[in-house]
Formats: structure tokens, C-alpha cells, sequence
């Protein structure tokens, strides 16, 4: 009998606690394009079922200049001109292509899967910050290239195109 109450008791004073409160992002992410551009973000942070894709790189290009793989956890930001890029991203299962129509000072969210299918999608901004802040660990940055003005000398991860 005791022992009933000693576990009732614990049970009850392990449910009145007050719940966590949500954790801020481990990181703040800012996408500001440059004066008069655009910015492209494409982001990959999920693998999908037992790890699918993680291995599997998916190769990126806009409006047909090779840009580079981008990895598992890992995002990317491309400063291109106003009006409309074709985004390819390349895998071993093929090709997706994503059009972007994209204005002066707009920022547009790219999500990047490999498993189960290559998949490239446009993403809303909210549910953007949410899989780059990825539950308190930030995706890193893969690379940075700007389509419009020289990068600036340093900065070794931006490639002028």
C-alpha cells in the first residue's frame, strides 16, 4: 500500500511541472540580397527514413552555371538579378527543376531533398527558418555566390560566377 502511494505521489508531482518553454534558435539567420538584387536560399537537413540520400549529393546549378554539392546540413545563398532563374539540382536518380520568378530586395527558399525522390521545392519563409534552424542546431553554410558583383577579397567562401 505504501508503495502505491509512494509511486501515485511521484507520478502526480512529475506531471505539475510547467512545461518547457520553447527554445530559442541557436542561430539567427539574415538573407538580405544586395542593392537592386535578389537572394536565393536553398537549404538541405533531412535525410529521410535510416539516413536515405545523407551519402547521395545533390548538385546544383542556376540558369546553367555550375554552382557545387550541397551536402546534408548544410545551406547555401545565391544573390542573383531580379526576374527568372531555372534552379537545377542534380542527383544519381535524376534531375529537378524549380523556376524562380524573383524580384528586386525578394528573398525565395529552396528545400533540397534526395530521398525518396531528387526534389527541389519552393518553401515559405516561416517553415524555412524552422528546417534551417533545424530544432536548435543550425545548418551550416556551404557556399556563397553572388551572380552580380565582385565578392568582397575577405571572404573565401564567395564565388564570384
Amino acid at each position: 500500500m505504501i508503495r502505491s502511494a509512494l509511486v501515485i505521489a511521484l507520478l502526480l508531482t512529475g506531471c505539475a511541472h510547467k512545461p518547457e518553454a520553447a527554445k530559442p534558435p541557436a542561430a539567427t539567420f539574415k538573407f538580405e540580397p544586395a542593392a537592386g538584387g535578389a537572394l536565393i536560399v536553398l537549404y538541405r537537413n533531412t535525410a529521410g527514413f535510416m539516413g536515405g540520400g545523407a551519402g547521395l549529393n545533390a548538385t546544383l546549378t542556376i540558369d546553367n552555371k555550375a554552382l557545387g554539392d550541397l551536402v546534408q546540413d548544410r545551406y547555401s545563398m545565391v544573390g542573383v538579378a531580379p526576374g527568372e532563374h531555372m534552379v537545377n539540382v542534380m542527383g544519381v536518380s535524376g534531375v529537378s527543376n524549380v523556376l524562380v520568378n524573383i524580384a528586386a530586395g525578394e528573398v525565395k527558399y529552396i528545400q533540397v531533398q534526395t530521398y525518396p525522390s531528387l526534389m527541389g521545392s519552393l518553401t515559405e519563409a516561416g517553415e524555412a527558418m524552422k528546417h534551417l534552424d533545424n530544432e536548435g542546431e543550425p545548418l551550416t553554410l556551404g557556399f556563397k555566390y553572388s551572380f552580380q558583383a565582385a565578392p568582397a577579397a575577405k571572404d573565401p567562401g564567395t564565388t564570384n560566377l
